[in-house]
């Protein structure tokens, strides 16, 4: 028998969908060096998900994020007080916010359930749920 465990957090504030990481390239010692870089806005956004997903982790106590062998299930509930960004941009934003806090690597989610909605603005926020798969 395998037991389920489960953490929940909510991210208050407009939710804020991943943005494509922007390409720059400079010349060094004569060779093009190019990386890429993620937007500031999305930077911020998903430091202050890690936030929230650490402080539910300290909360619960016994969590396996350092397991590689664990599975994960997430839900998400976006709610936003105007109709911009992608459902699945909000998705990724939130679960590469996690990596390293409640799973090792996003790549460990099998299960996704995830939804937006309309609210009124003040009230913008991201409920997530976790949980492990047997």
């Amino acid at each position: 028998m395998c037991v389920v465990i489960r953490l929940s957090f909510v991210v208050h504030g407009p939710p804020v969908p991943k943005a494509r990481a922007r390409v720059v390239s400079r010349v060094e010692n004569g060779k093009t060096k190019t990386r890429g870089v993620t937007p500031a806005k999305t930077r911020d956004y998903e430091k202050l998900v890690n936030l929230c997903a650490l402080g539910a982790r300290l909360k619960h106590g016994a969590w396996p994020h350092v397991e590689r062998s664990v599975h994960y299930g997430i839900k998400l509930r976006v709610f936003r007080s105007r109709d911009a960004g992608d459902l699945d941009n909000y998705v990724k934003a939130v679960s590469d916010a996690c990596n390293g806090v409640l799973w090792l690597d996003d790549s460990q989610i099998r299960r996704i359930d995830a939804m937006v909605d309309g609210c009124e603005k003040g009230r913008e926020r991201v409920e997530v749920e976790v949980w492990t798969l047997g």
